[in-house]
């Protein structure tokens, strides 16, 4: 019979647990086993906390769940640092209660300001296409005036190249001399029909009447009211106008630049001026 030592177990390695202390050891175990499991971070069977999301389970329908945008944001903590773009972007409100809290406002208004800016960005790149296709129309127009040779080769270019590529309805020449009649050039005796519209040498864009519009474009009918560019020509003693007419009151308003047509206006003088002395 082996010799037992007092306080020591059967097998004579340690002292004798009681069956308290065995629970107690196992329990022990099972917390150690706990701690050394891997976690990802996610716990999505713990409720949420007060205040946090409540939603990480939901989708997109393409297997794009809150919990696996969250896990990402966690894997790659320098997402926004790559995408600074993204954060004026998001709404993230703060738990400030009634009160409206400073930062949520500035954040507002930041992304307000950002929205005006693209907006008036788009505006100006349109205003750019458009003076790039206008500017195009021009030179045309202007190479097409420089071969002229006659008051029918001028009338033939106004009608062309005028209504086409100007989205014209009208367009009519008056000149004080000489005497010539076409669909598009008027000779006037007396006072030129423009002369009450144009109070300088600057071209005006404005709203006619329909007894205007008649004035100003002898050779149509007019119905309804309209509107006109009307450019003043000056050329030795003599003077004109060139007047570009839409049945759109609003084709044509007092706001619109004049650069391009005041050009026109400049070539079509020296040509005028040129077939008068033919």
């Amino acid at each position: 019979m082996a010799d037992r030592t007092p306080g020591h177990g059967a097998d004579g390695r340690g002292p004798e647990r009681t069956p308290q202390q065995e629970t107690q050891r196992g329990s022990a175990q099972h917390d150690m086993e706990r701690r050394q499991e891997p976690t990802t971070g996610i716990q999505p069977d713990t409720p949420p906390a007060s205040g946090a999301t409540d939603g990480i389970e939901r989708g997109d329908g393409d297997g794009l769940t809150d919990a696996r945008i969250v896990e990402f944001l966690q894997r790659e903590p320098a997402f926004f640092h790559r995408h600074p773009n993204l954060l004026s972007e998001l709404d993230l409100p703060h738990d400030s209660g009634q009160a409206v809290s400073l930062i949520e406002r500035q954040v507002a208004i930041l992304r307000e300001r950002n929205m005006q800016m693209r907006r008036r960005m788009n505006e100006l790149l349109q205003a750019a296409k458009d003076n790039d296709e206008l500017f195009a129309k021009t030179r045309t127009l202007t190479l097409e005036l420089l071969n002229v040779d006659s008051w029918h080769e001028l009338n033939e270019v106004l009608a062309t190249f005028v209504l086409a590529d100007f989205r014209a309805d009208f367009v009519c020449c008056h000149v004080s001399n000489p005497p010539v009649f076409l669909d598009h050039l008027q000779s006037h005796d007396g006072p030129l029909p423009h002369e009450r519209f144009v109070t300088n040498d600057r071209p005006v864009c404005t709203t006619l009447r329909v007894e205007e519009l008649g004035e100003l474009f002898p050779v149509q009918s007019h119905e309804v009211d309209g509107s006109a560019v009307i450019a003043p020509m000056f050329w030795n003693d003599d003077t004109g106008c060139l007047a570009i007419g839409s049945r759109d009151i609003a084709r044509f308003s007092s706001d619109m630049d004049t650069l391009f047509v005041t050009y026109i206006g400049d070539v079509l003088g020296r040509v005028c001026q040129r077939l008068s002395q033919q």
